[in-house]
């Protein structure tokens, strides 16, 4: 995994045509065809600078604002749940920002933001991935599978880092 460009201070703007040089986490399912919200044409159009997506919605701003509180109560109920391990270890799990956009070690084009690394003493280095959904879309997440669209951009994020295991954190 290299970084292609750190983005802490990086201006919204910027960081949307840094994007535009590859496909991310998110393109991912687009581009499998898996993305109920774009096709892999708007993708490519949008990649291309044939169309600008409108700006994102409330659900998006809404995401984008619990991030932070999702993955610190993912954190939380992963250690109580796991107590008595991390005991035994003496260590406890914990997560971290990585705030760049990261890259494919061998393919320049696969690139990803990573919501959350997690450092896990029995596991080793991991991912979350954080999700926000709408009451109207919780048939989607019953049960352990997770919908198409976000395996397929966890699966994305594990081969760009070449971590084994990711979880995908969602508030309801």
């Amino acid at each position: 995994m290299r970084v292609l460009i750190e983005t802490k201070d990086m201006s919204k703007d910027v960081w949307l045509e840094y994007r535009k040089k590859g496909i991310g986490g998110s393109d991912a399912s687009a581009v499998a065809g898996v993305n109920k919200y774009k096709s892999p044409i708007a993708l490519y159009m949008e990649k291309t600078g044939v169309y600008t997506p409108s700006e994102p919605g409330e659900a998006a701003y809404w995401g984008n604002t619990l991030e932070d509180i999702v993955a610190k109560e993912f954190i939380k109920r992963y250690t109580n749940q796991n107590i008595d391990k991390f005991n035994e270890l003496g260590k406890l799990p914990r997560i971290q920002r990585r705030n760049a956009i990261l890259m494919h070690d061998d393919h320049d084009f696969i690139l990803s933001n990573l919501d959350r690394l997690l450092f896990c003493p029995i596991k080793g280095k991991g991912l979350i991935e954080v999700k926000t959904s709408s009451q109207y879309l919780a048939d989607d997440w019953k049960g352990e599978d997770i919908p198409n669209q976000y395996y397929c951009q966890v699966q994305h994020m594990l081969a760009i880092t070449g971590f084994n295991y990711a979880y995908v954190a969602v508030l309801i």
